[in-house]
């Protein structure tokens, strides 16, 4: 009982998991956004005692207002289905859910487009930490009977919470002993590779969830992109995300984040061609796209190319500002929000990958 009351979190991810089963929107968007905590308003003496407590939901002002018509229904809705899960928790009678706009900090843009709260980014940040904890304890000799289970809860949690949030997970081991065994195959033979690996597992979102507590503007056309890298080019979410954290690191490393952002376009045309062999400058030739935009796409590209230091691993420094890296982060997403539109068809999922000979 203690545990809902003072963390229900768990209780409302699991109802936002059977929204999202059942594709009820509203629900799953108010609940997957909100910071929730449970107060105890009354006391009824049926049964031997019941404490009656209420559910308070507060969301980022742009959910709220998305759905501030439909509120009274999205209260009624979440109550009722909350309803069977209580009954793991005698003694306890939940009589509504309220939910209400955050004032006390605006939830932000998410990369697919959806909203977060402090409190959420907070609480996903923490979450991927644990798992991060689990994975080098496992595989350090810090083993315990109990952390297989408590890893596999987490990734499930976590893998459904960063896919609803826009971000591509990037740790495919679903199991701490799958880790482990990928530990030998990629010859992580040290305690100090393993803990290397893992902490750059999630280091691309753990940063990117740092800078938006820390309210860092997002660029113009980041939402918009990161949209556009679903189905077949979600792979390149991570590389995108790096281009933009590249910008903001401590210290900021503007020639990797001008690389990043080119590599981002390269990749993209690669999996819309099916030609994961090919150069952005041949891939820019064959691509069915304006005359003209193909050869901004080809300038662009040779004009990073000039820049030994960046493309190239030369060594003549070619020093670059955070203006350059801005620019090119948002050339980028023009170009890949136009590539996707000009290219990419459902059936080109299934198109069978080209060898460099074709």
């Amino acid at each position: 009982m203690d545990d809902f009351i003072k963390n229900p979190r768990t209780l409302v991810k699991t109802l936002a998991r059977v929204f999202s089963v059942e594709k009820s929107t509203p629900e799953f968007e108010v609940l997957d956004s909100a910071a929730a905590r449970v107060e105890q308003t009354g006391y009824d003496n049926w049964d031997g005692g019941t404490d009656v407590y209420s559910l308070y939901l507060q969301v980022p002002v742009g959910i709220y207002g998305k759905y501030s018509d439909l509120m009274e229904q999205i209260e009624k809705s979440i109550s009722d289905k909350i309803q069977p899960l209580m009954r793991q928790y005698p003694g306890i009678w939940l009589t509504e859910v309220v939910v209400s706009p955050n004032t006390s900090g605006i939830g932000e843009d998410l990369p697919g487009g959806h909203s977060i709260s402090p409190a959420r980014a907070t609480e996903v940040k923490r979450e991927l930490q644990q798992i991060q904890a689990l994975m080098i304890a496992y595989v350090t000799g810090g083993r315990e009977p109990a952390q297989p289970d408590k890893y596999h809860e987490l990734y499930v949690d976590m893998d459904i919470a960063l896919e609803e949030l826009g971000y591509e997970n990037p740790n495919l081991h679903k199991s701490l002993e799958i880790f482990w065994d990928s530990c030998g195959k990629q010859g992580l033979g040290t305690y100090a590779s393993r803990r290397a690996y893992v902490h750059e597992l999630y280091g691309e979102i753990i940063l990117d969830l740092d800078r938006r507590l820390r309210k860092v503007p997002e660029p113009r056309h980041w939402k918009q992109a990161n949209a556009a890298l679903s189905d077949t080019l979600k792979p390149i979410r991570t590389q995108w995300l790096k281009a933009k954290n590249f910008i903001h690191a401590a210290p900021p490393d503007y020639q990797n984040s001008v690389k990043e952002s080119i590599n981002s376009i390269e990749s993209a045309l690669k999996i819309l061609l099916g030609r994961p062999g090919a150069a952005l400058g041949q891939l820019v030739k064959e691509a069915d796209i304006d005359p003209d935009i193909g050869r901004i796409l080809s300038c662009a590209y040779g004009v990073v190319s000039n820049k030994d230091f960046v493309r190239h691993g030369g060594v003549t420094d070619e020093p670059l500002a955070q203006g350059d890296a801005e620019f090119f982060l948002e050339f980028a997403a023009v170009s890949i929000i136009y590539l996707k539109q000009k290219l990419y068809t459902p059936a080109a999922e299934e198109k069978p990958q080209q060898s460099d000979g074709r």
